[in-house]
């Protein structure tokens, strides 16, 4: 995602990193079984640095829900969100065949989980790890690579006891395209010279002959900030929150951006 955009009026992804070398794939719906671009409910995106990944993953609340890193169901690394040993959680699976059977959770697991959030029917997971664990169970991840392959899968039933996905409840031969991106500061443009500016620990708005209000949700709709008939320049720090996705929403002379980010 290129970190110069302007205003869309479109909700977008904004993610906050400490480091300055990351590659991005956009948030986006994943394809579905019958390869369309939209439908299957299933959500994913990125960032990686040379040493590990972050990412995005939503699917539906209601059921287990799983994501491979690889180009086919057997002998892909996964993770999913199910039940094991009476506790649900996600986690860190090897796919042996396609056989639901074949599917063990490894001994080690490297996942480190940031936030896992259900709002209505959506599950939104934001977790990371490195590009090499060291698990031979694990897939590498090629920081160097142009694109990286995933496949999803998510049970037929509603139920978190892993089992066949069973027709079209699955995808396989994902092939996302990474982006490399300076994320040291997002800009939104307003207008000439009026902009809101998203760094790594702050968001600054700086709207100077205008009023304007903005609001800082979370995906349940709790309001963590918000300020109405604002003027000039404001700089909110954005270090002290919990990790978690939020969205920003901001209004100026009838005009509205939103955007949605993640704090790690």
């Amino acid at each position: 995602m290129k970190k110069k955009l302007i205003v869309s009026f479109s909700l977008l992804l904004g993610t906050f990193f400490s480091q300055a070398q990351t590659k991005t794939i956009a948030y986006q719906e994943l394809k579905s079984a019958s390869g369309a671009s939209t439908g299957s409910g299933i959500f994913f995106g990125a960032s990686m640095t040379p040493d590990s990944i972050t990412i995005t993953f939503a699917g539906p609340s209601s059921k287990w829900i799983g994501l491979g890193f690889g180009s086919f169901m057997g002998g892909s690394d996964a993770l999913i969100y199910t039940s094991s040993g009476g506790t649900q959680d996600w986690w860190d699976y090897f796919m042996g065949s396609t056989s639901s059977s074949s599917v063990v959770k490894d001994a080690q697991q490297d996942w480190k989980i940031k936030s896992n959030i259900v709002s209505g029917s959506l599950r939104t997971l934001v977790a990371s790890r490195k590009l090499n664990t060291g698990d031979a169970k694990d897939a590498v991840i090629n920081y160097n690579a142009a694109s990286i392959n995933l496949i999803w899968g998510r049970g037929s039933t509603a139920s978190y006891v892993l089992a066949d996905h069973k027709g079209s409840n699955r995808a396989y031969g994902i092939v996302l395209n990474w982006v490399n991106t300076d994320i040291s500061a997002d800009i939104v443009e307003i207008s000439d010279n009026q902009f809101i500016k998203l760094t790594n620990s702050s968001i600054i708005i700086s709207v100077n002959d205008a009023d304007y209000n903005y609001q800082i949700s979370d995906l349940q709709g709790n309001i963590i900030k918000e300020k109405n008939k604002a003027q000039g320049e404001l700089t909110i720090n954005i270090s002290e929150f919990k990790p978690a996705v939020y969205i920003l929403t901001f209004g100026c002379n009838g005009k509205f951006v939103q955007r949605k980010f993640v704090v790690q």
